[in-house]
């Protein structure tokens, strides 16, 4: 326990897990974050795994996933792709319980966690992505149909060709092995900016430092409980109906000469895909389905309401359980054949999906609030009775002095978001160009130190081989300064071959009288004084060299043990 408080990074995650403080009143709707956590777990793992044994390619994809590799080969390769798929609905089922259930009826998108509720939007995004990749890579049937009208171009640049092929399946592979890790940086951020911005809220809405408890032994256990329900659930899902969720046609092999009769997504995209369809126009379609995921991320801003969340306003829970029933449709129309009547109740069904955040929210906030200012300043309407026309004054000078106030304080609040995050973005920018910055002063130091060792580079190649056997670097970096004090300004010129010899057998000498006085000066001064070390110096040295350079190679020796290096 002394461990996880003192250590850097294990006191961030003993901060996070055990010694944040969280209300006390929280129910189990603020569960299903840590439920989310492990689903990613699972993915990551099982993924990674099943990573491992697929084999991108259109004539090997199916039978690597369905059949022979992973299903019957691997040892427990059917579980692994089970929980896999599995727990893929699992997640997405969790996420709506979470963003669209939870946190719009509690209001978590409001201040202060707007930026938590956007980067949960971003998540959401990856989800989406990754979702559809992992969905293409089987190649059955379904998968092979699954890939989007974007226009003629965008779709032979996805492709990889002018049809689905081995650069399609290799694409999405690495797209759909990369997107989870993205997602799980994403889910630190989420939870760095939650813990920022004062941790979780509270099912009355309000933001009180009165009534807190840390995280472990309360909210430890009681997400231990939710765990384990959720485990047994899964495991009856993967040992008993595994394909339950699955598309029927998607367990055969791809054919690109039959079309499925109806192609659908996984159930957790059937509402956008709805809405996708819902619009003859395939542009506009797309264009729409992008648009009801980006949504979500305006109601911060046209939800005006002083009062988080819905818990307290009536009419706002009818139109809460509407915006449910609605989504619960588009799902199922999603699944159908697009005929009558489904083609004309999925554009009702998407119209209602828009003007809820675009008319039905303001309008809720701003009524729900009138009343409530209403209902506060009751005295004032009662001394006011007597008098219609001034109590009607009353009234709309209210409605519209809120109306007013809440406007410009959502966008003052709007221009401070915007403000903050150009902020952070500068500094950011600024921090990784100082870091490169000083990573290219270190590289060009590092070069101009070296650049010694450039210039013998190009003087001999064999000048590499002899400072390859010094282990020592000082030696080498030594006998390179000396030997470069002696060139010639001009630069290197083109030796003969004769010269040559001389120089790198000199050079050789030079480093090993380097060694010896690095190592002991005295042994080093001891053997210039005699012949004899001299000369078995110098017999070493002959050994490399031609016999008829001995004579010059003496003159070397000599100069360098008498007047030069051995002093």
């Amino acid at each position: 326990m002394r461990l996880l408080k003192s250590h850097p990074l294990l006191k961030l995650f003993n901060s996070y897990l055990f010694d944040g403080s969280q209300p006390s009143n929280l129910n189990f709707a603020w569960n299903f974050g840590s439920l989310l956590a492990v689903c990613l777990i699972i993915q990551l793992v099982t993924g990674v795994t099943l990573g491992m044994h697929y084999n991108g390619s259109v004539t090997q994809a199916f039978d690597s996933v369905e059949h022979a590799l992973v299903m019957r080969d691997v040892n427990n390769g059917w579980l692994i792709r089970y929980f896999h798929s599995n727990t893929a609905s699992a997640f997405f089922f969790l996420v709506y319980l979470h963003e669209f259930g939870r946190g719009i009826y509690y209001g978590s998108y409001q201040a202060p966690r707007t930026l938590t509720w956007v980067i949960g939007l971003v998540i959401f995004f990856a989800m989406v992505g990754t979702g559809f990749l992992g969905y293409v890579l089987p190649y059955g049937q379904m998968s092979m149909s699954a890939i989007p009208w974007l226009g003629q171009d965008i779709v032979e640049f996805i492709w990889g060709g002018f049809s689905v092929n081995n650069a399609t399946l290799n694409r999405f592979f690495a797209l759909h092995f990369l997107l989870p890790f993205v997602l799980a940086i994403l889910v630190l951020l989420h939870l760095i900016t939650l813990h920022e911005t004062g941790g979780s809220g509270n099912p009355i809405g309000s933001s009180s430092n009165s009534s807190r408890v840390n995280m472990s032994p309360y909210y430890l256990f009681k997400d231990l409980i939710t765990l384990y329900i959720f485990i047994w659930v899964l495991s009856f899902f993967v040992y008993f109906m595994p394909n339950f969720l699955g598309d029927s046609e998607n367990y055969v092999p791809a054919n690109p000469m039959q079309t499925p009769a109806a192609i659908v997504p996984e159930w957790y995209l059937l509402s956008f895909y709805a809405i996708l369809r819902s619009i003859p126009n395939k542009l506009l379609g797309v264009l729409a389905m992008f648009g009801a995921i980006l949504a979500i991320i305006t109601l911060p801003y046209f939800d005006l309401s002083k009062l988080r969340g819905f818990q307290f306003k009536p009419t706002a829970k009818i139109i809460f359980w509407m915006f449910v029933a609605n989504f619960v449709i588009l799902i199922i129309l999603g699944a159908k054949h697009v005929e009558s009547p489904f083609i004309i109740v999925g554009q009702c069904m998407t119209f209602l999906y828009f003007i809820w955040y675009i008319n039905f929210i303001p309008a809720i906030s701003l009524s729900e609030d009138l009343l409530t200012y209403v209902e506060l300043n009751k005295k004032i309407f009662k001394s006011s009775s007597s008098d219609p026309l001034s109590s009607s004054s009353i009234f709309l000078i209210a409605w519209v002095g809120n109306l007013r106030n809440n406007f410009f304080e959502k966008l003052n609040i709007l221009q401070v978001n915007l403000f903050n995050t150009l902020n952070d973005i500068i500094l950011e920018l600024k921090l990784y160009l100082k870091i490169i910055v000083n990573k290219l002063i270190i590289l060009l130091k590092k070069w101009w130190s070296n650049k010694e060792q450039i210039y013998l580079y190009a003087v001999t190649p064999r000048v590499r081989e002899m400072l390859d056997r010094i282990e020592d670097k000082d030696i080498e970096r030594d006998a390179i300064n000396r030997i470069h004090a002696n060139a010639q300004d001009d630069g290197p010129e083109e030796p003969d071959a004769e010269t040559s010899e001389i120089e790198d057998d000199a050079l050789y000498l030079l480093v090993k009288a380097d060694e010896c006085q690095d190592k002991n000066v005295e042994k080093l001064r001891a053997a210039a004084s005699t012949v004899s070390d001299r000369d078995a110096i110098i017999d070493r040295a002959q050994e490399m060299i031609n016999p008829d350079l001995t004579d010059k190679l003496l003159e070397v020796a000599t100069h360098m043990f008498n007047g030069g290096g051995g002093g």
